[in-house]
């Protein structure tokens, strides 16, 4: 789940050289933050101190991105995928 996270602050933080490009990552790393909250809640683990200073630096990218409302909208879907469509996202990051 951290990995997935690295993954998703990436594709929510990083430059892109066009708005299509940016979006898509945007809302990939948005369903992924869905997943691996609810991934974390289910093992019962905490982010360490890093990992929470990422996780809080990716969420303020994408509410700026997003608004709260479709930020929260994404995120719900991802609470829904499975590991390995997870892993998949990801690896079209």
């Amino acid at each position: 789940a951290f990995a997935l996270q690295h993954l998703a602050a990436t594709a929510a933080l990083r430059p892109h050289e066009d708005e299509a490009s940016a979006a898509d990552d945007r809302s990939r790393a948005a369903r992924l933050l869905g997943y691996i909250d609810t991934r974390l809640t289910a093992v019962e683990a905490s982010r360490e101190y890093t990992e929470q200073q990422e996780y809080d630096k990716t969420l303020a990218g994408l509410r700026a991105a997003f608004g709260v409302d479709d930020l929260a909208k994404l995120m719900s879907e991802g609470r829904d995928w499975s590991e390995e469509r997870a892993v998949a996202e990801s690896l079209a990051i």
